[in-house]
């Protein structure tokens, strides 16, 4: 078995920032934009934002160098109530049926009844997050994960929605784009912005605020050169992209993905296929 960087443990979560009476979140992501070997992107959450008892759908962007990998096997499991990175992060997987979450590529966790009944201020507050693990195997590669499920006794968040992503000056092709060797092009992507939410919050005064979700946009390609890996709602949304210097052998596609995120949990992706052609 590989080792070293086939075996990764990403933290595709959140850090809580500010809530009351919502969370106020800011991802962490991946930090090589280049896909390379087995990687997980983003894991879903539905709803992000849950309340105890909640039964929360989880589903992951699992992908390689060839593109999505929907033949990797999925292992599930939740982590006992444990809510802090460290802890997550070396969460092994468990056998247990109380801790099993599954091995489809889809897994359901039911939140603790119990989860905010505790005596920490900051949880009664804050709220909790409950953390539920996924490793995924192809071959001799495997990639670990964990989601972060924001759960409180009030208050709501939606995941975003993404339509698309557009290659500006590439010709569209069925469900492709078809560039240029060695060319620079926009990328675009394309959601539905007037369905950021407003929520409540705890300024750094200890007064509550009212804000607006900003959404924010990773990006990761399987060739080609990314200008930035992440960009912002509030300065074009959009990155540039340069296609390799020489077609793909056997024309051979490449992918680009892009996975919004709400800033509070919530998060949606997109896979585009594109063509480098001469």
């Amino acid at each position: 078995m590989r080792v070293g960087t086939s075996f990764r443990i990403s933290v595709i979560s959140v850090v809580l920032f500010a809530v009351l009476p919502r969370c106020f979140n800011v991802p962490e992501f991946p930090d090589q934009k280049e896909i390379k070997d087995l990687r997980i992107l983003a894991i879903r959450a539905d709803p992000p934002l849950a309340r105890p008892g909640e039964d929360v759908t989880l589903r992951a962007l699992v992908v390689s160098p060839d593109g999505e990998a929907g033949d990797a096997a999925h292992r599930w499991w939740w982590c006992g109530g444990t809510s802090g990175t460290e802890g997550a992060a070396n969460c092994a997987p468990q056998d247990d049926p109380e801790l099993d979450r599954g091995r489809e590529r889809t897994a359901i966790h039911r939140v603790p009844e119990g989860v905010l009944d505790q005596k920490s201020v900051l949880v009664k507050v804050y709220g909790f997050r409950d953390v539920v693990n996924l490793e995924v195997q192809r071959g001799d590669e495997r990639a670990r994960a964990f989601k972060r499920i924001q759960v409180l006794g009030g208050g709501q968040n939606r995941n975003p929605v993404m339509h698309g992503l557009h290659i500006e000056g590439a010709a569209a092709e069925g469900d492709a784009f078809v560039v240029s060797p060695g060319k620079e092009y926009r990328l675009m992507p394309e959601a539905d912005f007037s369905a950021s939410e407003r929520f409540s919050a705890i300024d750094f005064a200890l007064n509550t605020v009212e804000l607006e979700e900003e959404y924010m946009f990773a990006w990761y390609a399987t060739g080609g050169k990314l200008d930035d890996g992440v960009t912002r709602q509030s300065e074009g949304s959009a990155t540039k992209w340069e296609a390799p210097g020489e077609s793909p052998a056997q024309s051979k596609p490449l992918f680009v993905y892009v996975v919004l995120h709400d800033g509070r949990g919530g998060n949606d992706w997109w896979v585009q296929k594109v063509h480098v052609r001469r």
